[in-house]
């Protein structure tokens, strides 16, 4: 059963909305983690990063409290992955996840080209995310065909694949993700790109550590620069929407001159309306963290990015890169995988029992370091 809900962990078209979060078939399971209760060390830590954060919005944006949720799910379906799976299991099943998510991208590709339209969308439509909102099995963007497969919209099943290639160690799985890339693309796809080659290149001129952590940075930046004093005076009608839709949060961050708003987000922004609803979760992780959380949040998420980076930073950029298209949370199993995957790679992913006696523990782990000591 694990196996089988794991299977179906990127395909983000088998959900249901429940009070606005996201439930997933393989979020089916977390219960199970009760069982084997342990956690990761720096879960600690990363919930005392967080629980600040939230502490300043939600004194002022109520609506925030379903996003405590996702990320509750999100953290708890991360320590069951890790009772359950290690991390070479895990990238057995997922590379079969993808392969059969590919296949199925290309089979809708090849339907449309040959006049199929029905065969594309009958999934979609059976399941119910033909609604403008819940995104679409295909679209024409710029004359461009790009399909969803599995996923609810195409943008998911490019983010998908884009990030999957740099983790997948297996070179047909890597070519298979290029295909999958190949039948999303999509604009948010060549910003990836863009961005991985520019990181590439500023890695080369500065070698430090901490490329990630100020390439990140200035990207954020960019986008604040460009906000400010390009987007309405120089970006062409046919392109102003698009941009529109992800910057209108880091649009009303940028119009403030309130100290406090810029450092912990912008007050008063409520669900009121339509326009308040692209403004507190549009499509760009950044724009829609400045106006939640302000620079605190902004600095929490890349300095997330960057200890993530430490194990995969082509993965942790392309994660990044690819949220200017999503809302900065969200709460999709492909993404608690992911980080996952690049977390198992490390050698301090140290366990400590959740419900077991503290006594008893440390009792173990002195009668385990005395056998290791007289065994050598």
């Amino acid at each position: 059963m694990h196996q089988i809900l794991a299977l179906f962990s990127f395909w983000t078209l088998f959900s249901v909305d429940i009070l606005g979060v996201s439930f997933y078939p393989s979020y089916l399971l977390i219960p199970l983690y009760i069982f084997k209760a342990y956690y990761p060390k720096y879960i600690t830590k990363i919930i005392i990063i967080i629980i600040p954060v939230y502490v300043f919005a939600l004194a002022s944006k109520f609506y925030l409290i379903a996003d405590v949720v996702k990320l509750g799910i999100m953290i708890t379906y991360f320590l069951y992955l890790n009772s359950f799976f290690d991390k070479d299991k895990l990238l057995n099943i997922i590379d079969i996840s993808v392969i059969i998510l590919v296949l199925f991208g290309l089979s809708q590709y090849v339907s449309f080209l040959v006049g199929n339209l029905g065969y594309v969308t009958w999934l979609h439509e059976v399941i119910g995310t033909g609604k403008e909102e819940l995104g679409a099995a295909f679209d024409l963007r710029g004359g461009i065909l790009r399909v969803a497969s599995f996923t609810r919209e195409p943008s998911y099943f490019a983010f998908t694949v884009g990030v999957y290639f740099f983790i997948t160690k297996r070179i047909f799985i890597k070519l298979v993700c290029v295909l999958g890339y190949i039948l999303s693309f999509s604009l948010v796809s060549l910003y990836a790109v863009i961005g991985l080659l520019g990181f590439y290149c500023f890695r080369f001129l500065f070698k430090t550590k901490y490329s990630l952590l100020i390439y990140t940075m200035l990207i954020v930046l960019i986008q604040i620069l460009f906000v400010k004093y390009f987007l309405d005076a120089y970006v062409p009608d046919y392109l102003y929407q698009t941009f529109s839709d992800r910057y209108s949060g880091l649009k009303e961050f940028t119009s403030s001159s309130n100290l406090i708003e810029i450092l912990t987000g912008i007050y008063g922004t409520t669900l009121s309306d339509v326009d308040s609803v692209a403004v507190i979760r549009s499509y760009s992780n950044i724009s829609s963290l400045a106006v939640n959380f302000g620079l605190y949040g902004i600095f929490v998420y890349i300095y997330f990015i960057h200890k993530l980076g430490r194990y995969n930073e082509s993965a942790a950029l392309s994660i990044f890169l690819y949220g200017f298209n999503f809302y900065y949370l969200t709460g999709w199993p492909t993404f608690v995988i992911f980080v996952y995957l690049l977390y198992a790679q490390s050698s301090s992913f140290s366990d400590y029992p959740l419900f077991q006696l503290r006594k008893n523990y440390y009792q173990s782990t002195e009668f385990s370091e005395k056998s290791d000591l007289s065994s050598s």
